[in-house]
């Protein structure tokens, strides 16, 4: 594997939002800005209530080039999630997106993990892969749900607006859709 950095997203905002952002469109179909606006708002989020969650991390090549990304967001108490896990279609294979995942299970448990009450999930069509990173299948958290509840109102605007966009112009939910999902955590080790 190539020489790579693991950088905050929101750290190096101006830097890499666009071509974080088009990594991610071009995995899941929506609008740039609609992307882009979720990003900020969770960076603000962050900021704001000087938390470590949400955070976005990306892998950066030697070529300054985004390879990978992955968001962790805390669902409840205790409960945290890992989601858009990406990496560039022509960087797949490289070992890449096991990294991304392994430094964010990192992130977390350097951040989190005070006791064993705080537990890690995400939700996945290929859980072979996550298995690698210590990651086993289980129940979703009890209260999944409320993942909307740490949404502000920006938020949930810019969400409402992408869905009511993608319902006019027919475009499939793709791999978002978690029909066919699988839930895991990971183990700490």
């Amino acid at each position: 594997m190539s020489y790579l950095r693991t950088l905050s997203l929101y750290e190096h905002w101006d830097e890499f939002v666009d071509e974080t952002v088009k990594m991610i469109i071009e995995e899941w179909s929506s609008s740039p800005s609609v992307r882009k606006v979720m990003l900020l708002n969770d960076k603000n989020t962050q900021e704001n209530n000087n938390s470590p969650v949400p955070v976005s991390l990306i892998l950066v090549n030697e070529e300054n080039q985004v390879v990978s990304h992955a968001k962790l967001i805390k669902s409840q108490e205790n409960v945290y999630i890992i989601e858009t896990v990406v990496t560039r279609k022509d960087k797949r294979g490289l070992g890449y997106g096991k990294r991304i995942v392994d430094e964010m299970c990192l992130y977390f448990k350097n951040n989190f993990i005070t006791d064993t009450s705080s537990t890690l999930y995400l939700s996945t069509k290929i859980p072979k892969f996550y298995e690698k990173s210590g990651f086993i299948t289980s129940q979703p958290p009890e209260a999944c749900g409320k993942v909307c509840s740490n949404l502000n109102s920006s938020q949930i605007n810019s969400l409402s607006a992408m869905l009511s966009k993608r319902n006019q112009t027919n475009l499939p939910l793709s791999s978002e859709s978690k029909s066919d999902e699988v839930w895991m955590k990971w183990i700490v080790q």
